[in-house]
């Protein structure tokens, strides 16, 4: 269930107010169904992945720190692993009118009844044959076997997360280059449904077994402590890619809601509401006649679908990152911040300080200090750089445009650093001009880069830039126009923006005096009322 739609708004009410009513433990287990719940509305199979992904990086980190797992907590993880299996390989929900499982192939017949009886008695044989032989596993050498269990998470979660996300991407390209040596390769490709958000829960079971590999977190001894630490609904779908050594003793803790945290999650989640419904929403169709035309673009076209999908993609999904972080609020958890008006940004390396910093710095943590970070010769930290942002660009999805779009901003962060290693770096100037002259020329380039990323196909990146190039000056608008909602809602977001940014990111209820700020919030529901009106869209960065 997404967000923007009637239904979470129900299911939400409903999962606060037992919430609310529970004592902690009890909170904890309740918010591992509802998170369940809320995951399987999208298809009830693909729990089974997250299961998977629970108890493989539960038991290797307990391995990893502990150099055992005690029966107990196998018969735990054994008994989650069988009957997940049961539950959502056999058991057809959709009979039964539970969750949508309404995807016609994820995998195709993979997931089909008859399959799923014979995925049941392979995952209980294997379960099985792993407690029979974890004899043999406990007489491992301490050290050997913390190397063998990392390994074990890593490998398991990137071959989920590559089968699923990139089979069709290698296939592809490995059968485009046998055609080219004059053979004719069996079609192996396969009608594969991504599993939603597995991007994000994927890098955060990666995380959680590196840091405890690593010595920075001691591993919870409670399976549903890291379930509900993996599952937890707000942030499963897109993020924040929260790190364990944040969020699980939030888990662990008791929780207190204070008042400050209800009212900080309430302007969370009405902003985001706002950035989503009113301008993501509404400038969407506009952003698809120009990138889905099927006639040559104007030259103003261009540049109007341009800077439109720069306001789309930042709304849709820093919104959804503001309603995220505003529910967990309610609940009493305190996620991190993904975004700090990144649009300001006065060169790239300040850009990724701001933009999806979630990913942003697990990619530095865990890819680019990991390669050696940026110590070394020029040559290394100029590699260092540019695979840590192909690994980014081959995150957001399998295509080459995503590709050189990680590139792309890779070239401008070397170039940048370049320039700061000769000494070509000047003090910032204190010029209110000059300073929104730098901010304004990257913005420029920022949106350029977004031409990569928002293409359907590199043919489509090569004709969109030969127009900005050669048909300037061709200013006959041929693209639909946006919403009223979002003509009104423009104005409006770019002064809450350029208010909070000023303000270092503070409320508007700690920045405006209170009639301004009633007016403020007055504007922002009856914009979110008119936007609603609009067939809604689903939110950009659920496809990653």
């Amino acid at each position: 269930m997404a967000f923007n739609s009637i239904v979470f708004l129900s299911f939400f009410l409903v999962a606060y107010a037992i919430y609310r009513a529970l004592p902690h433990k009890a909170q904890n287990i309740f918010l591992l169904i509802a998170s369940y719940v809320f995951y399987g509305w999208w298809d009830t199979r693909f729990i089974f992945l997250i299961i998977i992904a629970t108890c493989l990086d539960f038991t290797c980190s307990l391995i990893i720190h502990n150099g055992y797992i005690t029966q107990r907590q196998r018969l735990t993880v054994s008994s989650w692993t069988v009957i997940g299996a049961f539950s959502f390989l056999v058991v057809q929900w959709y009979k039964l009118g539970h969750g949508l499982h309404r995807s016609q192939s994820a995998l195709g017949q993979l997931f089909s009844w008859r399959m799923g009886w014979i995925l049941f008695f392979i995952i209980a044989f294997l379960t099985l044959i792993m407690n029979l032989f974890y004899a043999k596993i406990s007489l491992i050498e301490m050290q050997k076997k913390r190397k063998i269990f990392l390994i074990v998470s890593i490998s398991g979660n990137l071959a989920i997360l590559g089968f699923f996300k990139y089979f069709n991407f290698f296939i592809g390209n490995i059968a485009v280059v046998i055609r080219s040596l004059g053979l004719n390769p069996v079609n192996l490709h396969l009608n594969i449904l991504l599993p939603i958000g597995i991007s994000f829960y994927t890098f955060m079971t990666m995380s959680y077994t590196i840091d405890v590999y690593r010595g920075r977190l001691i591993p919870t001894n409670k399976l549903y402590e890291y379930a509900l630490y993996l599952a937890f609904f707000p942030k499963i779908l897109a993020g924040p890619i929260e790190r364990a050594v944040n969020f699980l003793p939030q888990i662990i803790e008791k929780r207190k809601i204070s008042s400050d945290q209800i009212m900080s999650g309430l302007h969370q989640i009405l902003y985001g509401f706002f950035k989503k419904v009113v301008i993501a929403d509404g400038v969407a169709k506009t952003v698809s006649n120009v990138f889905g035309a099927t006639y040559q673009v104007s030259w103003i076209d261009a540049i109007v679908g341009i800077l439109l999908f720069t306001f789309q993609i930042y709304c849709d999904f820093s919104g959804y990152s503001d309603i995220a972080i505003g529910t967990a609020h309610l609940f009493g958890f305190d996620l991190m911040r993904n975004f700090h008006f990144p649009y300001f940004a006065r060169n790239p390396s300040e850009f990724w300080g701001r933009w999806h910093i979630s990913l942003s710095s697990w990619f530095r943590d865990y890819v680019f200090f990991p390669l050696g970070g940026p110590y070394g010769s020029a040559y290394r930290w100029i590699r260092n750089i540019l695979l840590t942002f192909f690994v980014t660009g081959l995150w957001h999805g399998a295509a080459w445009n995503y590709i050189l779009w990680g590139l792309y901003h890779g070239i401008m962060l070397c170039v940048h650093r370049v320039k700061e290693s000769l000494g070509i770096k000047k003090k910032r100037s204190k010029n209110p001009l000059k300073k929104i002259i730098s901010i304004l020329f990257f913005f420029i380039l920022t949106s350029l880069g977004w031409v990569l990323f928002r293409s359907h196909s590199l043919g489509q990146i090569k004709a969109i830039f030969k127009v900005l190039l050669f048909d300037f000056g061709d200013l006959k608008l041929n693209v639909t126009m946006p919403t009223h909602a979002a003509l009104l809602g423009l104005p409006l977001f770019v002064i809450i923006e350029f208010i909070g940014y000023n303000s270092h990111g503070k409320r508007l209820d700690k920045v405006l005096p209170m009639g301004v700020r009633t007016a403020v919030y007055a504007a922002m529901i009856f914009l979110i009322i008119l936007g609603m009106a609009n067939v809604p869209s689903t939110f950009i960065y659920f496809v990653f």
